[in-house]
């Protein structure tokens, strides 16, 4: 379902909650001071009341991978998450995703493999690569293998926040 939404403090409020979130705001000001004058078009997930976008984090560092998808759902994200290249396939084949965070040293199948057969399956959701090969060399066989981004580690979650919220 497409809806109207506006853009409020760097997230995106559905037409239908512009009054409540208003009031939530404690604002006096009408609504249209509050917004960006862009008003946009996008997604409105009914499946997973609203939330911005669903992605699919695929990192094998345990640690890392429940940072990661901890601060993301505090974002605002839909998020699920798994830790080796054969899971991921198996989310990719059965859930739709907006976005996925894919790590490239990965156990059973690497990153590049997932990548690869994720783009030969017909799947054009963004990837972004997300690793510690800093190379030039790597990032460039990444992009060239179908990422849409290629983010090295160690990185600052702001960033990774700011190519996520790229790809809406």
């Amino acid at each position: 379902v497409v809806s109207d939404c506006y853009l409020l403090q760097g997230r995106y409020i559905p037409g239908d909650q512009l009054v409540s979130t208003c009031k939530d705001q404690q604002s006096h000001q009408s609504p249209d001071h509050l917004f960006s004058e862009k008003r946009v078009r996008t997604q409105k997930y009914e499946n997973y009341g609203g939330i911005k976008m669903r992605l699919l984090v695929v990192e094998d560092e345990m640690d890392l991978n429940q940072v990661l998808t901890k601060h993301l759902k505090h974002h605002g994200y839909a998020v699920d998450a798994c830790m080796d290249g054969e899971e991921a396939l198996d989310y990719l084949s059965a859930a739709d995703y907006d976005l996925v965070i894919l790590d490239i040293m990965l156990p059973v199948y690497d990153g590049l493999d997932v990548l690869s057969r994720a783009r030969a399956s017909g799947l054009t959701m963004p990837i972004l690569l997300l690793t510690a090969r800093d190379a030039v060399e790597d990032k460039v066989k990444g992009l060239d293998a179908g990422a849409d981004d290629y983010l090295t580690k160690p990185f600052a979650f702001e960033e990774l926040l700011a190519r996520v919220r790229m790809t809406t």
